[in-house]
Parts: structure tokens; C-alpha cells; sequence
């Protein structure tokens, strides 16, 4: 904080600093109580409705489809709503990948794995980065892909709903018993 806003001499005593945390401790080493302001989350139904519209496109079919889990997600993301719907197509084949496979591995393991796929790693994963649907932690002196269970929970749910839409062609196994049905089935 001292870094940033130094001793204020440079501002004018009209300039307004605006420093946005999670941590509110953070904020309370160098600002005094009353300026912290804390930023009221949406009404349920209105966090709902903003969530709905970003993430299925006003598409009532898909809305009623996923009614339950953009409930869910609503509700266990406190009023904060997620926004999947402005990833692009890549994008959101990483995010599924990362929900499905990739959470807790090596960052540098997974880009190496999404670039031979074609899929630019690390522009992608800065993107998804930026939209806070994952995060990047240092474990042991090594980089780490991580990814809240709220967003990994919709992932796979997606991934889910998609393979019953084709149930000859799933394009991401992740559960065991999916994965001895697959493997049963084109054994016979």
C-alpha cells in the first residue's frame, strides 16, 4: 500500500485513490476504517438473472437445461456472478480441460500440453487468468494451475450435460466409471 499511494504528496487534496482487495485486512495497515468502503454483492434474484444472461445468451432452452446449476453457482459464489460466456471458443476448451484434468498440475506441464493441442497456453491462460476462473499458485518452488471448485463444478457439469447430447462421442472422460464404459463398450 505504501508502494502505491506513497505518502500522497504527489496528488491533489481533490484526488481520490481507489484500491480494490478481497483482503480487507490488507487495506487496514494504511488506510484508516472509515475509508474503506465495502462493495454490496447482487440480490440473489438479480445476480441470478445477470448470470443466466451471460452465460447461456438469453437461450431459454439452455437457461432451463442449467437452471439448477446457475442456482447453485449463484448462490455458492455469494452474489458474484461468473462469466463464461464472454471466453472464446478456445478459451473455453481450456477452461473445460483445466475443470476436467488439469487443476493442481504443473503450469508448465499444461501449457506444454495445450500448445501441442494447438491451443496457445499461456496467451489462453492469461486470459483465463484475468477473468479470475483460474489462478496460478506456487507450491514447493513450482507453479501450479488452480481453479476455484464453484468453476471447476460448472465445467464438468458442461462437459456432463454435452457427452448425454452425444453419448457415442464424450470428448472428456474424468470419471472412472464413464471411463470403463467407454473402454468396455469398444472392447466388444
Amino acid at each position: 500500500m505504501e508502494r502505491l499511494a506513497g505518502d500522497r504528496l504527489p496528488y491533489s487534496t481533490r484526488s481520490r485513490i481507489v484500491i480494490i482487495s478481497r483482503v480487507r485486512g490488507i487495506l487496514r495497515h494504511t488506510i484508516e476504517e472509515d475509508n474503506i468502503y465495502k462493495v454490496e454483492v447482487l440480490k440473489l434474484d438479480d445476480a441470478l438473472q445477470l448470470f443466466c444472461s451471460r452465460a447461456f445468451k438469453n437461450n431459454s432452452t439452455r437457461r432451463t437445461n442449467y437452471k439448477e446449476l446457475a442456482k447453485k453457482a449463484v448462490h455458492y459464489a455469494r452474489g458474484v456472478p461468473l462469466e463464461y460466456d464472454r471466453l472464446g471458443k478456445n478459451e473455453k476448451e481450456i477452461f473445460l480441460d483445466v475443470a476436467c484434468f488439469h487443476k493442481g498440475w504443473p503450469m508448465e506441464y499444461v501449457k506444454q500440453r495445450l500448445n501441442v493441442c494447438g491451443l496457445f497456453g499461456t496467451t489462453r491462460i492469461r486470459i483465463l487468468i484475468d477473468m479470475s476462473l483460474v489462478s496460478i499458485d506456487s507450491k514447493w518452488g513450482r507453479k501450479t494451475i488452480e481453479m476455484h471448485d464453484l468453476p471447476q463444478e460448472m465445467g464438468r457439469t458442461i462437459v456432463q450435460k454435452e457427452c448425454t447430447k452425444d453419448l457415442g462421442k464424450p470428448d472428456r472422460l474424468f470419471i472412472d466409471k464413464d471411463v470403463y464404459r467407454v473402454l468396455k463398450s469398444n472392447m466388444c
